[in-house]
């Protein structure tokens, strides 16, 4: 939204002020620059100064020829980026997942099956671990199929309550190519029943 919103402004300025074939038009674009002062610019200024460039700056580039839309789209794009990454290093929530984020695109989005991709996705970011929930009451982040723990990777990869014993790591079992997608599968096809039967515990 932001970026759009900067993009268009960015626009605006630039076809108002090219347009040379109306006088009336260019005499008030020139008594807004002169006369608007430190309240009608703030906004502007505020959005190039976030992208990093001096208004003044922007002037010379313009006045040169250079493209400020598209320029300005890309540090955008870039400073998104990196607020994300920022969020991701900060936040309480699954903060396992700093560990195997990557600057690329992860291989397992390369997958046909969407329901695959999904559900690598939900491991890989948390939403399968209750135990993330910081939010919530700590009885309610136990394990849903046993009751006794936090809902973790950890403890699901010993084979508590159906669920076979995986040997790998959790960044093995979470890598991006998919090797431990059979067992994600199978904890997925566990928690499904578990919810069956609750289901059908509450209709009697």
């Amino acid at each position: 939204m932001r970026m759009e919103v900067g993009k268009r402004a960015v626009g605006f300025e630039k076809k108002f002020s090219e347009r040379s074939d109306c006088k009336i038009l260019q005499e008030c674009w020139k008594e807004i620059r002169k006369e608007g002062g430190e309240h009608v610019w703030n906004e502007r200024d505020r959005y190039y100064e976030g992208k990093g460039y001096a208004c003044e700056e922007i002037e010379r580039m313009r006045e040169m020829g250079r493209s400020m839309k598209e320029e300005l789209s890309v540090r955008d794009k870039d400073i998104d980026k990196q607020e994300r990454r920022s969020r991701i290093s900060e936040s309480r929530y699954n903060a396992e997942y700093r560990k195997i984020v990557k600057n690329e695109v992860p291989k397992y989005t390369n997958r046909e099956s969407i329901k695959e991709k999904r559900m690598m996705a939900r491991f890989r970011c948390g939403n399968e671990e209750k135990e993330n929930n910081f939010w919530i009451d700590e009885t309610d982040r136990r394990y849903r199929i046993c009751w006794r723990e936090g809902e973790t990777i950890e403890h699901m990869k010993e084979g508590c309550e159906g669920l076979r014993e995986s040997k790998e790591s959790k960044k093995e079992v979470l890598n991006e190519d998919g090797r431990g997608l059979d067992w994600m599968k199978e904890v997925r096809k566990l928690k499904e029943l578990e919810y069956l039967f609750y289901l059908f515990y509450l209709s009697y």
